[in-house]
Order: C-alpha cells, then structure tokens, then sequence
C-alpha cells in the first residue's frame, strides 16, 4: 500500500504516514490510500483417477473347541483399542469462538507491544489536540453571529481593598456579526461599572472604510479610512487555517525520531517522556521546515494569511534554525491503566540550572494547572469547560502568592444565519469632527453616573495613598 497523499509506502502495522504524517484511519476515510494489486495466477486442475482398489475377501473364521478361546481374545482387543469407534465432529460454535478468542489475544498484543509505544502515546494526544483546536474550523461557514461576555472577580490580602473593589465592578461583554461573503464586519463592545453603563463602541468594516459610534455620547458615525482593505479580510478568511494546522501537525509527528521517547513506571502511571536538548530541538524543528517547505498548499495558504508572497513564506521556511544555549525540553504524559488512558501532562523545562515546570491534570470537566520554579509552586488554577446548547461557559481560576482571580467567560454564536447591515448614512469624517463636538462627548461621558463613581472613588484612594488634600497651599511654593 502507499499514501496518494504523499506516495509513501505504508505498511499493516503503521498508524500515522511515515511520508506526510497524516493518520491512516484519516486517509482511509478519504480514500487516500492506494492498494497494490497482485495478478493472479493461473492454476491447472489436475484430475488423478482414483485407483480402484479391491477389498480383500474375507474368509470365515470357524469356531472351535480349539479356537474358541484366541477368537474371544481378539474381540476384547478390537474394542479395547478404539479402532473401530465412531470420530466425534467438533462444534463449528467451538470452532468460531477460537477464532475470535485468537483474534482479540492479536489485537491485545498488537496494542501493547506495537500500538503503545510512547511515540504513539503522544501521537494519540497530538490529533486529540488537533481535533479539538480545528473542530469550529469550517470553511463552509459565511456568517457568524454571537455573544462575548466576561467577569473578573479578584480577592486579596495583599492589594488595597478599594482597588479590588474597583475592578470588580466593572463588566464587559461585546456583540458581534460577521459576513465573509459580503466584507461585512460587525463588533460592539459595552463596559459596565456596577451595572451602569460605562461606555458602548460600535465598530464596522465595510466598503474599505472604518466606522465608530460612541452609543449615548454621539449620535452620527464617524468615519475614516481602513488602513488595509475588507478584501485582506475576506482573503484571510478563504484561508484553509484546518489544512495548515493539519500539515503542522503532519510535520511534528513525521519529524520526531523514536529514540527522542522513553517509558517509565512512577506508582499507578505509565510516564512517556519526550526528551529534546538543544541539539535534538534544532532538528525537530529544522526537519519540519523543510517538510512545510515542500508542502505548496501550506505555503499558498500561509501566504494568502500573511498577505505576503509565496518565495518569502518559502524563503522564511529555509532559513536556518539554530537553538541559542544549552537547555533540556522535557514532555511527560502520564497514562494509567491496561489501556493506557490519559491521566495528566507535565512539561519540564531546564536551563542554567533552574527549572521551570507545569502540569495540567482533567478531573472531570475541570482541568488543574499548577506551574512550579524548582519545587516551589508559584501558579496554582483550574479551567473548566461547559456547553449547553449555543452558549459555551468557560471558568478560569488562579492564586498567585495571596491573590486570588476567578474569571468568567461566556458566549453564543449562530452560524450562517442572516445579517442585516447597520444603517451608516448619518455619519461625519474623523477631520471635520470640531473642538466642540469633542467638547459635547465629554461633557457627556463625565455625566454618566458610572464614571462620576469610578472618578470619585480614584480620586479617594489617591488622596488616601499620597494625602492630597483637596487644595494647593500656594504659599507653601518656592517661586
């Protein structure tokens, strides 16, 4: 067999393209894997006749007085030794089941002495990653439409409480529309300080041009020129991003050397441990460069991304790498069990010395993140990931020192729905905006109740923090 991909042989027993990197269950689902086909050999049917053999005559034996005794003898013999018993039939049930109980004892030893090596084991991880970053990467999709929003909560022994409060009031969140199709571009951001409305801007990309309104402080859009074009936009987003990751991908795995990987037992966990110094660094990486290079889809696109020519993505690809100092990169991923399931990763790094470690670990829909400096932790939080429906929640925890933030993330998105194009008729240019017009907005952003809270309450921690006491002693100046 051979990969149409790349026409790299393939053998039985390979997972991954050993030209391309692309997994072999993914090229054959889509028919990317060619099969030799061997010709037949003609076969000639030799017809033997049987030779007729005649069965020997039978003589009777008479029994007599004299006899009677060695002919007894020889019926016991003949019962005794079987000869003339009937052959049991084995059971095709019986025969099945042997099959299958072969069949599964192969896999099992396949999996454990072919399939489970740590190169695999980081392999599986790598298209896990692969498929979770690229699974919203549709290029089918022409519009989106949805919701941002995000909540900061900090507590603290160290920070002055009236900058803790101060920030923990304030909410944000955006909209947005999107319409590739049309160069049609759509953002609206809103802050909130203690549910007052602090300040909304609208943004929209259209017809090369750029458009804010401030909402509640100007009533026209304000217009002005976009330094690029809506076309570059449209063009990024042609852009095959799944296609680029995928030949990334491709070339990490395909460049990483079996004898880069190691296994060890530490208590209930299997540890598959990547190990690359400066050398082995600079070959990984100068090895996938030179794969990308060749790979002329993945420069058309990065360079259609870029916005640059194709002979500099190529030109930026061949340079040579070259990793500055000494250093050793460790990757540990811990699997547990008869199967090997994933339990937590672990990236180590050492140079000059010092150590710098992190380890994420799932427990359920949470995952656990600690980064230590040499054994002393200095990073401790959990992530979690939830989606009901349209709405995705996302929750970031982390304590540094005696601080700790929770972050929440919340959001919706519809895909290739209609979007209605906001009204910018009633606009001005950003040149004829007056001193007065830039008078007004501000006459009515220090109106807002929000920010009358914000100012009062930083003017109270700065006379707090300096001692500024309202007035200037001018007598007290040296003129």
């Amino acid at each position: 067999m051979k990969c149409k991909k790349c026409g790299a042989p393939i053998s039985n027993t390979d997972l991954f393209c050993s030209g391309c990197g692309t997994s072999i269950e993914e090229l054959k689902n889509s028919s990317m894997i060619e099969t030799e086909e061997v010709p037949a050999v003609e076969t000639t049917e030799t017809v033997v006749e049987e030779a007729k053999v005649e069965a020997p005559v039978e003589t009777p034996v008479e029994v007599t007085s004299e006899n009677s005794t060695v002919v007894e003898e020889v019926k016991e013999t003949s019962v005794l030794d079987g000869s003339f018993k009937e052959k049991k039939k084995v059971s095709p049930l019986l025969i099945v089941f042997g099959i299958v109980l072969l069949a599964i004892l192969g896999v099992v030893a396949y999996y454990f002495f072919v399939f489970a090596t740590p190169k695999n084991v980081f392999a599986i991880q790598i298209n896990k990653a692969y498929n979770t970053l690229t699974k919203n990467m549709d290029s089918k999709i022409e519009t989106r439409k949805g919701t941002f929003g995000l909540d900061l909560n900090i507590t603290s022994n160290e920070l002055d409480s009236d900058i803790v409060d101060l920030i923990n009031k304030i909410d944000f969140d955006a909209e947005y529309a999107i319409d590739t199709k049309n160069s049609y571009y759509d953002i609206t951001f809103n802050t909130k300080y203690d549910n007052d409305s602090l300040l909304s801007v609208q943004s929209v990309l259209k017809d090369n041009k750029a458009y804010f309104k401030l909402n509640d402080l100007y009533s026209k859009y304000i217009s002005t020129d976009f330094d690029g074009s809506t076309e570059d936009i449209k063009n990024m987003n042609e852009v095959d991003f799944k296609g680029l990751v995928s030949s990334i991908k491709s070339a990490l795995v395909t460049s990483m050397k079996d004898e880069y990987f190691t296994s060890s037992k530490d208590g209930k966990y299997t540890v598959n441990t990547l190990t690359l110094d400066e050398k082995e660094f600079t070959e990984v990486v100068t090895s996938m460069q030179k794969k990308l290079a060749k790979d002329k889809k993945f420069v058309k696109d990065l360079a259609k991304a870029f916005n640059m020519t194709e002979e500099n993505i190529k030109d930026a690809l061949n340079e040579k790498f070259e990793a500055e100092g000494e250093f050793e990169f460790k990757i540990n991923i811990y699997t547990e069990g008869l199967l090997k399931d994933f339990a937590k990763i672990e990236t180590v790094v050492t140079k000059d010395g010092e150590t710098i470690s992190a380890i994420v670990e799932p427990k359920g829909d949470k995952y656990d993140v600690e980064i230590k400096q040499g054994k002393t932790s200095v990073f401790k939080g959990s992530y979690e990931f939830k989606k009901d429906g349209k709405k995705e929640t996302c929750n970031l925890t982390f304590g540094v020192s005696n601080t700790n933030v929770e972050i929440k993330m919340n959001s919706t998105e519809e895909t290739n729905t209609k979007i209605t194009q906001a009204d910018v008729s009633n606009l001005i240019d950003s040149e004829d905006l007056t001193e007065t017009d830039y008078q007004k907005i501000m006459v009515k952003l220090m109106s807002k109740e929000a920010v009358q809270n914000i100012y009062t309450k930083v003017t109270t921690m700065y006379n707090s923090l300096y001692g500024y006491n309202g007035y200037d002693d001018y007598e007290d100046y040296d003129y």
